[in-house]
């Protein structure tokens, strides 16, 4: 996992190691910890520490400013409480979210409606670039779908 904050002049990227040994819980309270302490503008995680980003989303959100993910499993997300904090949100579009998913995969259509989905031939890390860049733009965007 990684924090990226350009503001930070002394530790602009941040590299995180999670220890998926540990149960579901610790580890979420780990991540949730880390986001408040360090404040991160954007957090980049691919697979199963992604899926440990979506499952903990609300609680992670207010402490960054966005968040990129490169191919999540999907494995233990739950799609019922990710909805819920759509509705929260006023059917609202997590626009500082995105997520990078084939769209062969069975859930890209559902996570489609709540994030900003790129495909699996974008170059990830200009998208990265790119979010660093203009995730203070994207809070104030309204859904047009």
């Amino acid at each position: 996992m990684l924090f990226l904050d350009d503001t930070n002049d002394a530790q602009p990227q941040q590299q995180f190691s999670l220890d998926v040994s540990q149960n579901a819980a610790s580890i979420q309270r780990h991540i949730l910890a880390l986001c408040q302490k360090h404040k991160p503008e954007v957090i980049v995680a691919e697979g199963i520490e992604a899926d440990y980003i979506l499952e903990n989303l609300p609680k992670i959100q207010p402490h960054c400013g966005a968040i990129a993910l490169k191919q999540p499993t999907l494995e233990n997300v739950s799609f019922e409480k990710l909805q819920q904090a759509f509705l929260q949100r006023g059917q609202q579009r997590f626009y500082n979210v995105i997520v990078m998913l084939s769209q062969d995969h069975p859930q890209f259509k559902q996570l489609s409606h709540l994030f900003n989905m790129i495909k699996p031939d974008v170059n990830f890390e200009a998208e990265v670039e790119y979010l660093l860049n203009t995730y203070f733009l994207l809070g104030d965007a309204t859904d047009t779908d």
